[in-house]
């Protein structure tokens, strides 16, 4: 089979490009294996993820229909009707169009392979993949839990232009294993340990928000949704709030995008009801994480739907913070209870309260844990080692398409010599 020497030229789709686990995975991941692809990347829109990944593609192509969430389209005027249900029939214009723009854009670069980095990504990669016959990666960051959801993944993972599908846990790779197990490579989010050095993080949150030094923050970091358990983390730090004055609780992140209600100002009324908005601090979005989480004692994800892994564990055990999870889903994959963190029954509060106050209780079990978890995420979370893994599976799929063609053209080639012997051996006779 020849080698070609030249970089695998990927085309990444990633509609996810403010903040969320997809984009800042795609993120470090560039950072660090840049150098190892040529990279074009589909966005919507400039997003945070911007001018963090431009100087390692070698170009970003906008397309404004490739949205991220179904549940809202990228039309201005649409916004302004505020119908819902708008929003879900014009995506349904919206797609093709982005699916057609993203064909002209995959003719103009001829990639070796496209890259669905996000779940919205994948069946218009798969389409693209389909009709140019470029093979296709999906990178499965969730676990689907509506029956249809995961139907729709399994079909598009066994279509033939898919030639792997990469998990970001063994919950994640469940619904593919099932139905394509040779196509499944389980390969963790990575933490670029560089940027999540704690000796170079100057925290903010307390400074910022006038909580005491002194103060034991829980904190919460991630969109705000009612299948992140936000309603169990208030009522289990309501419980909490009574016993032990010196606990705070943060909440970093702010509405999902495709959200048509105001998700955060619910919670920020119920923290109000249950009387701990006092000591209970919804600060948004931030770009940068790292300020607010390294003034956390504790990190908390509270969700009552498996969670395929949890990216900001990872990040809290790179600057030492032990995690409270809820036990199911790839969570439990990250974070082993009573060595980096502790698990608590999954929409329970009251048992979320204690796991909690477990920790809020012993600053030594905080620290162990804490160290634990430093070591562990250099050993099981590295960019270095992970990073390489994946550029492995998108060579080894290049190598596959090359020695594919290179068995045709064989084929082909035998095809034509035995035509032309046929035709020698009925002349001479």
């Amino acid at each position: 089979m020849t080698q070609d020497k030249r970089p695998t030229r990927v085309l990444f789709l990633s509609s996810c490009i403010n903040g969320g686990g997809a984009g800042r995975s795609l993120t470090v991941y560039l950072n660090h294996e840049g150098e190892n692809v040529e990279a074009h990347v589909v966005m919507p829109e400039p997003g945070v993820i911007e001018e963090r990944i431009e100087k390692n593609v070698k170009k970003i192509w906008y397309v404004k229909e490739f949205v991220e969430r179904i549940q809202r389209c990228p039309y201005a005027w649409v916004e302004k009707l505020g119908w819902t249900w708008l929003h879900w029939l014009m995506n349904f214009f919206a797609l093709p169009i982005a699916t057609a723009r993203i064909i002209c854009i995959a003719r103009r670069i001829k990639p070796d392979i496209i890259y669905c980095n996000h779940m919205l990504a994948n069946p218009v990669g798969a389409f693209v993949g389909t009709w140019l016959k470029i093979p296709v990666v999906f990178h499965a960051r969730n676990i689907h839990v509506a029956w249809l959801g995961r139907k729709f993944y399994r079909f598009l993972a066994g279509l033939s232009c898919t030639r792997r599908v990469i998990c970001n846990s063994l919950a994640s790779a469940l619904i593919y294993r099932e139905y394509t197990e040779e196509k499944v490579s389980v390969i963790y989010n990575f933490v670029d340990l560089s940027e999540f050095d704690r000796s170079i993080i100057s925290p903010l949150l307390r400074k910022s928000y006038n909580i005491p030094e002194d103060a034991l923050v829980i904190g919460y970091l991630g969109r705000i949704l009612k299948k992140k358990g936000i309603h169990v983390l208030l009522n289990a730090f309501a419980r909490i709030y009574a016993t032990n004055p010196k606990a705070y609780l943060v909440l970093v992140g702010d509405n999902d995008g495709a959200l048509h209600h105001d998700m955060r100002a619910r919670c920020e009324a119920y923290a109000k009801n249950l009387e701990i908005s006092d000591r209970t601090f919804f600060v948004g979005f931030k770009e940068d994480i790292r300020p607010y989480l390294a003034d956390f004692d504790i990190l908390t994800l509270p969700s009552v739907e498996p969670e395929s892994f949890g990216r900001v564990l990872i990040e809290a055990m790179a600057v030492g913070i032990p995690s409270v999870v809820s036990a199911h889903g790839g969570a439990v994959e990250v974070v082993k209870h009573g060595l980096n963190g502790l698990w608590s029954i999954p929409g329970d509060y009251d048992d979320l309260a204690r796991q909690l106050d477990t920790l809020l209780s012993d600053a030594d079990l905080r620290q162990r844990l804490g160290r634990f978890g430093m070591d562990h995420v250099r050993e099981q979370f590295s960019e270095s080692e992970l990073a390489r893994r994946i550029t492995e599976v998108l060579n080894e799929v290049r190598n596959q398409k090359v020695f594919y063609f290179e068995k045709r053209r064989k084929q082909l080639s035998d095809l034509r010599n035995k035509a032309h012997e046929s035709k020698s051996k009925r002349r001479a006779s």
